[in-house]
């Protein structure tokens, strides 16, 4: 004999979830019969570069940076206008940037995914390029 659930809901998510999958078999069904035809992938497919030389990807990617770089150039006004209303709760004789350069440091960080100089020497690792 098996023991109880501990969950108490669980017989009821259970049978939730057969009702659901039934119900998107059914619409699945009615989407076919309409002409829908679903994508076969949904996500990004991994596979190497498209260009045919590296002279192209260079041209590309340069291009994106460019066109990223524009972008920036229009936000980063507005944003250093708002981040600059931020209060400092550090004590101002120890810090040694401003809270508004440590806060845009952090935001190009996350959108280039790149770690730190710091981080980097710890690891070992070299930067592109270098």
């Amino acid at each position: 004999m098996s023991k109880k659930s501990r969950r108490p809901n669980r017989i009821k998510q259970l049978a939730l979830r057969k009702i659901n999958k039934k119900a998107e078999k059914i619409l699945r069904q009615k989407r076919r019969a309409k002409g829908f035809i679903p994508p076969k992938h949904v996500t990004i497919t991994n596979s190497k570069c498209k260009c045919d030389s590296v002279e192209e990807e260079i041209n590309e990617r340069t291009e994106a940076a460019i066109g990223q770089i524009r972008i920036m150039r229009s936000l980063l006004p507005v944003l250093l206008k708002r981040l600059s209303k931020i209060t400092d709760p550090r004590n101002p004789e120890k810090s040694k940037h401003k809270l508004t350069v440590i806060i845009i440091y952090g935001i190009l960080t996350f959108i280039y995914q790149t770690a730190s100089l710091y981080i980097r020497q710890l690891h070992d690792v070299k930067p592109i390029g270098g």
